[in-house]
């Protein structure tokens, strides 16, 4: 040390807490500061040799440092272990320099650095792996340079190597499905101008034609001056998962058509019972009446048959229900606006005879918004959540089930299933959505129901929570509302001008009696003269059967809106088949009503077609 005698600079070095030494030549140690005593222990004596230092494991290492030192003059960076006073291993970097003579060594105790490298590389081992398993791909948009990097996984994804080409933002967004575009272009504009983060499920093309559902999530990511630089996300197939969700809702509607099965056939045979008879009886009367019966032969000939009628509309309405339970969505362009009681009356018509032996049902409805739901969907999560309320109330009867419908503060339309049984134990609360968890005895359901329930509800951007306590328990569902119906135009002078058409001459006359109260009706049989007709005349509403030669309701709907724009929505399609049966592919949903249908079906359905063109019908 300069301006240090000999002694004042050795006397200096002992003060030192750094790990300090000099070597000799052969390996020997002169001299260690005093922080080598502290970090081996007090107890324990000093090696000899540099080499004496380390583990026995380390001594070669050691020495081969040594030899490099001697004929070099200088080492750095040397990894080498020792014991410290607790027994555990401490790593240690080295570095060291010679005159030739002797030569003074350094150590930095890097273990906790180490330690903590470790970790890092651990956690971005495992990170990778759990990447890897969960077919994650990451990306990443550049928004001074416009530069889009994907990862090896969402080129996969894509169904291209990993080693293609990075793609630009525009080809990126060509694979997507042609109808989903907007909406990718949407998410990321909002996400560079605002820094909302998003998240969507969409329809992929990949490389080799293959449709898939994806999901893409976005977040901003902003420099030092907060000013968005950037947006990465993360990409994954999600078609399998898609897939079995929609086996598990197949698979519990299946479970409940099972345990409902009973029921039905219940409240099928009570109105088959009075038809049956009703219509014996009428065959003795009309002899009577034949014969020139008495007035009240009549009148109790009009009341047989009003009951046929009733029986006959009771049977019709739990058949329609049905079908549209077991039907189930094919995709989710079977979304549509819907009144959310629609779906709660026939839950409660399914279930009647199931709640009927346990419990009294009381229903509050208020005026709600439609919501956009898929209908087979919301009546299978209600009838599985009545089924619950009735098992939960057991089979001793004299329970009370609630079942309301009304609009939250905010909007969102609610619905509500409650029971007074003994409620759900809190110790099940957090697990009462848990696929297979089930309290029903062994053999009774499959512990799917709510599980499935809340994945339906979700799908449909709603929530289905539990509110329970002692005696008392509520399951809600809280849905966004839907849009908003068209406001009506103004009233425009005249008989509004119907025309139906229908290849059945006596099926089409019936139409046009029942719509002659206030309206101009035009009858064809021909679905080609219709189209002419409709291509040079205006039509306030359109009644058409589905099946007919040559064409069907649906093609001519079609034909007629691409002559005609907004033709399609003046239409009312009559059939006995379901609603979709015969859809051509890519068709807009339009107004249907099944076959048979009653004088007050009829006029209801094509007077919100009139009224929605500004009329108002003479019946209303």
């Amino acid at each position: 040390m300069k301006g240090l005698k000999v002694g004042e600079a050795r006397r200096a070095l002992e003060l030192v807490d750094g790990l300090l030494c000099r070597l000799v030549p052969g390996g020997g140690l002169a001299w260690l500061s005093s922080g080598w005593q502290a970090l081996r222990g007090e107890g324990r004596a000093l090696p000899d040799t540099f080499a004496g230092l380390h583990i026995d494991e380390d001594a070669d290492a050691a020495r081969a440092m040594l030899d490099q030192l001697w004929r070099t003059g200088a080492v750095s960076g040397v990894l080498l272990r020792m014991v410290d006073a607790a027994g555990g291993l401490r790593w240690l970097r080295w570095s060291a320099r010679t005159d030739g003579t002797a030569a003074y060594g350094t150590a930095v105790d890097v273990t906790e650095e180490r330690a903590r490298a470790l970790r890092y590389r651990e956690a971005r081992d495992m990170l990778g792996l759990a990447v890897d398993i969960a077919q994650l791909g990451q990306w990443r948009l550049g928004l001074a340079d416009g530069v889009l990097w994907w990862s090896p996984q969402t080129f996969r994804i894509h169904g291209l190597p990993d080693d293609s080409p990075q793609p630009d933002v525009d080809a990126a967004i060509g694979f997507y499905h042609p109808d989903d575009r907007g909406r990718v272009t949407a998410a990321v504009d909002a996400a560079l101008a605002t820094g909302a983060p998003y998240s969507f499920e969409l329809r992929l093309l990949r490389a080799d034609g293959e449709e898939r559902q994806v999901r893409s999530r976005g977040i901003a990511v902003r420099d030092a001056s907060q000013r968005i630089s950037a947006i990465v996300g993360t990409f994954q197939d999600v078609t399998d998962e898609r897939r079995v969700e929609r086996e598990l809702r197949d698979t519990e509607r299946l479970a409940s058509m099972s345990t409902l099965a009973n029921g039905i056939a219940h409240e099928i045979n009570n109105p088959l019972q009075y038809l049956q008879a009703n219509l014996e009886l009428l065959e003795g009367v009309v002899d009577q009446l034949a014969a020139g019966a008495a007035p009240a032969k009549v009148t109790a000939a009009r009341r047989m048959l009003d009951d046929c009628m009733k029986g006959a509309d009771q049977v019709r309405t739990i058949v329609s229900e049905l079908r549209a339970f077991m039907q189930g969505p094919r995709d989710d362009k079977n979304a549509e606006l819907i009144d959310v009681r629609g779906p709660i009356r026939t839950a409660l018509s399914m279930t009647r005879a199931q709640l009927r032996a346990v419990a009294r049902v009381v229903e509050s409805h208020a005026p709600v918004p439609r919501v956009m739901a898929i209908n087979s969907e919301l009546i299978q999560v209600v009838v599985n959540l009545l089924g619950n309320a009735a098992h939960s109330l057991g089979s001793a009867g004299g329970g009370t089930i609630r079942v309301a419908s009304h609009a939250a503060p905010d909007g969102r339309v609610i619905v509500e299933v409650e029971d007074d049984g003994p409620g759900v134990p809190p110790a099940l609360r957090t697990r009462i959505f848990e696929p297979y968890f089930t309290t029903k005895p062994l053999g009774i359901g499959h512990g799917l129901g709510l599980h499935v329930c809340r994945g339906i509800v979700e799908s449909h951007s709603g929530t289905l929570s539990l509110h329970a306590e002692p005696g008392r328990t509520i399951f809600r569902i809280s849905l966004p509302p839907g849009e908003a119906a068209p406001p009506a135009q103004a009233a425009p002078g005249g008989r509004p001008r119907v025309l139906v058409v229908d290849d059945d001459e006596l099926v089409s006359r019936s139409i046009a009696m029942m719509l002659d109260k206030g309206c101009a009706t035009v009858v064809l049989h021909d679905p080609a003269e219709a189209l002419r007709h409709l291509q040079r005349e205006h039509f306030d509403a359109v009644v058409s059967d589905v099946m007919m030669p040559g064409m069907t309701g649906w093609e001519l709907a079609m034909r007629a809106d691409a002559a005609v724009p907004g033709t399609s929505a003046r239409f009312l399609l009559v059939s006995g088949a379901a609603p979709d049966e015969y859809r051509p592919p890519g068709a807009p949903a339009l107004a249907f009503l099944e076959k048979p249908f009653r004088l007050r079906e009829l006029r209801a359905r094509v007077g919100e077609i009139l009224e929605a063109g500004g009329h108002t019908p003479a019946w209303r």
